[in-house]
């Protein structure tokens, strides 16, 4: 066992991530591809469950024992390229297990019993075939089941778990890691969440790990999985995630905008390649304007866009850009469409977080100026602010401040062309993704009322622009 209260630290980084879907078999997007897993409603790549509980266990292990039991629950992401603790403290009963982030939020909780087992059978040696992770939906996934073959490359996993490897029956190690490919993988599959899982120790004559879908819970997006091998049983805890926001097509925009027109001639739409920036983009084109949009990594979203828009007629031109980098190319446009943003909902404690609201500031207030004084020609900006900044939520504090600073930024850009500032509600795009519904209002409906509604941006008072 391990001292009492020891802990321990590390940054799982992208490469760590890679090694772990070779030795599991788990190659969901969301724990290795940086730009897709930007869309999911996570906001970016995360640990796989099962990597950070693996992590704490390493940790805790320092003789030869089994697994007789092991609760674990997964309360928050773990991100990549952030410092993480591992708290592991021997109680009466139970091995508890504890990773927290840099605030010493819980990310990952779990009590494992130790002890002697008779547990002979082992892995056969491999890694799993790479695979595509099933996309089902949660109406089609009752009554399913299969297996996972118990395989195990045990010169990767004594790099990465060196006392697991050394202690526990290899055997439990392999069982382990398939319960991270059956839920990535196979059910729920492309768009899952793993929450939990509750094992104990019972010898069984197989080869593999079999599992079947327990219940299924449309209204919750939530599935219950069976799992048992050769020395573990239990259940697993999953989520159905929510898809990426899709937004309307650049058709649809044209019917619901009709016969208004695009007070300028070019406008920079900074982070266009989603969300509200995708939809004034389509906008824009649809009234007779040529929209550049700009992405930092997401160039296909940014092309797509752009191809649907010429197909339907429209111009539109892509420009890769990060607001944050050191020198910005010659910029020459009517009009700045300012939607660049880092994750917003990333919050989960409850105090003030000072490097969170320099974070949002950099976006919001200090990149954004930079953005409008360098840009030649420019005629007329638009800021979405945020209705966050009334509503005081105490988990948006650091980015309402943030945002109320960049208004404030506005106000002394006023004296050389046109600004305008809106207070946006919360609106569906990837940023707010959630599992449960929560009201949200559709970017096209917010956008429209903005421009083509008597907004300063708007074509209808074009001519009374500041």
């Amino acid at each position: 066992m391990s001292d009492n209260a020891a802990n321990r630290e590390r940054i799982f980084t992208l490469e760590n991530q890679r090694n772990f879907a070779a030795l599991s078999g788990d190659y969901n997007p969301m724990h290795l591809d940086p730009v897709s897993a930007r869309r999911e409603m996570l906001g970016g790549v995360v640990v796989h469950g099962i990597h950070g509980f693996l992590w704490a266990l390493d940790r805790a292990v320092t003789q030869d024992a089994a697994i007789l039991s092991a609760k674990c629950r997964f309360l928050n992401p773990m991100p990549i390229d952030e410092s993480l603790q591992v708290v592991v403290s021997d109680e009466a009963a139970f091995t508890s297990l504890r990773v927290t982030d840099h605030g010493g939020q819980s990310l990952l909780e779990a009590q494992v019993v130790l002890g002697a087992a008779d547990i002979a059978q082992q892995p056969n040696t491999g890694i799993p075939l790479r695979a595509v992770p099933e996309a089902c939906e949660i109406e089609q996934v009752a009554g399913r089941q299969g297996n996972i073959p118990l395989l195990l490359d045990v010169e990767l996993a004594s790099r990465m778990f060196g006392s697991l490897l050394r202690y526990l029956p290899a055997i439990q190690i392999a069982e382990l890691l398939t319960l991270t490919t059956i839920v990535g993988m196979k059910v729920p599959g492309q768009h899952s969440i793993f929450s939990g899982f509750n094992l104990v120790q019972e010898s069984a004559d197989l080869t593999d790990m079999q599992y079947d879908v327990k219940t299924v819970r449309e209204k919750f997006s939530m599935v219950d999985i069976n799992v048992r091998g050769p020395s573990l049983q239990g259940t697993l805890k999953t989520f159905f995630r929510p898809c990426p926001q899709a937004q309307p097509g650049f058709e649809e925009i044209k019917q619901v905008i009709g016969e208004h027109r695009f007070p300028w001639q070019t406008a920079l739409v900074v982070g266009g390649s989603r969300g509200l920036g995708e939809v004034t983009a389509k906008m824009i084109a649809a009234t007779g304007g040529v929209p550049t949009i700009t992405c930092r990594s997401g160039v296909d979203d940014a092309r797509r866009i752009q191809q649907e828009i010429q197909a339907g007629g429209g111009q539109c031109h892509v420009l890769q850009l990060d607001v944050q980098q050191p020198e910005l190319p010659p910029l020459r446009f009517d009009a700045l469409y300012y939607f660049a943003s880092p994750k917003i909902f990333v919050k989960r404690g409850g105090d003030f977080d000072p490097q969170l609201l320099e974070r949002f500031r950099d976006f919001y207030v200090h990149q954004f100026q930079r953005m409008a004084r360098h840009i030649e020609g420019l005629q007329y900006v638009f800021y979405p602010s945020s209705t966050a900044i009334d509503e005081e939520v105490q988990e948006l504090a650091e980015y309402a401040q943030a945002k109320l600073e960049g208004e404030a930024i506005c106000k002394q850009l006023g004296n050389d062309f046109t600004t305008e500032v809106v207070r946006i509600p919360r609106t569906a795009t990837d940023q707010t993704l959630t599992l449960t519904r929560i009201p949200a209002c559709q970017p096209l409906d917010v956008m429209r009322e903005i421009m083509f509604c008597g907004q300063p941006g708007s074509a209808a008072a074009a001519d009374r622009s500041d």
